[in-house]
């Protein structure tokens, strides 16, 4: 039975991304040849389907339809580049930690809302523990992170406290999902 997402709308019968949300969904059938695949374009997105076909050792038009049923499945969200932040000026990285003022769904949707409005947050994750949501925020300096603290995160009214934790070092900064484990 395929049922609508309250979130996105989406009538597809997979596991949404807003899985708390959607846990009603099933996993999207995936074999060890959409694997194969999936692992190729994580390293490499722009890889001809000629050479898809030759790492998998399948026709062209064969990695055309998996590719495409991956996407219309949203296993592939999103073709990107990665860019380096420092290259851009963003010197600094912060992980935030946000409690909102009350724990009720209004609170946390119009915290939602504000964050999308924040180009600097590039992360928004709702956690257990202490505090509520956990921010990955770039900065171009301390004083621009702070500043933004200040003027932006606190200046949510639906934002009780915030706690930051500023990066030093990232000796593992990865997009690639472990493909062939699960």
């Amino acid at each position: 039975m395929k049922r609508i997402c309250p979130i996105t709308n989406n009538k597809a019968k997979i596991l949404c991304k807003y899985s708390a949300a959607c846990d009603n969904y099933d996993m999207v059938d995936i074999d060890k040849t959409d694997r194969k695949i999936l692992a190729a374009i994580q390293v490499n997105a722009r890889a001809t389907l000629s050479d898809l076909a030759d790492s998998v050792h399948l026709s062209v038009s064969q990695v055309q339809r998996r590719l495409k049923r991956l996407e219309n499945t949203n296993v592939i969200t999103a073709y990107i580049a990665r860019l380096d932040p420092a290259a851009l000026g963003f010197e600094v990285a912060a992980f935030a930690e946000v409690t909102l003022k009350t724990q009720d769904t209004n609170a946390a949707e119009a915290f939602h809302r504000a964050v999308h409005l924040i180009p600097e947050i590039v992360e928004c994750h709702r956690i257990s523990g202490d505090a509520d949501f956990l921010l990955r925020v770039v900065a171009t300096d301390l004083k621009g992170y702070s500043r933004l603290a200040q003027t932006k995160i606190l200046a949510v009214p639906e934002v009780a406290r915030l706690r930051s934790n500023i990066v030093f070092e990232s000796p593992k900064d990865t997009t690639e999902l472990p493909v062939d484990q699960s």
